[in-house]
């Protein structure tokens, strides 16, 4: 799989759940940090507008991989971050 920062066209393949689940364990594997997500049973079933509350920066990546079909709104500035910004570019 290339890179998305390397493709020509968006990424539409599932390589940011797959990112985000890598990055979280290596998070655990590396620093013994565990992500938790709270309150499951409280999502909507249909279409939604669910504002997160912030505690680090781990929180952009843990939506990944519990909402199945998500959309994402952040602030320019990110898009300058090497790397990060690159990736997020290609996914919009």
């Amino acid at each position: 799989m290339l890179p998305a920062a390397l493709r020509a066209a968006p990424m539409d393949d599932g390589g940011h759940e797959l990112w985000a689940l890598a990055v979280i364990m290596l998070v655990r594997a590396i620093c013994g940090v565990r992500v938790e997500v709270r309150g499951r049973q409280h999502l909507p079933g249909g279409a939604a507008l669910i504002g997160a509350k912030h505690q680090c920066m781990f929180d952009t990546m843990a939506p990944f991989t519990v909402f199945a079909d998500g959309a994402y709104v952040m602030k320019r500035e990110l898009m300058n971050i090497p790397f990060y910004g690159w990736y997020c570019r290609k996914a919009a």
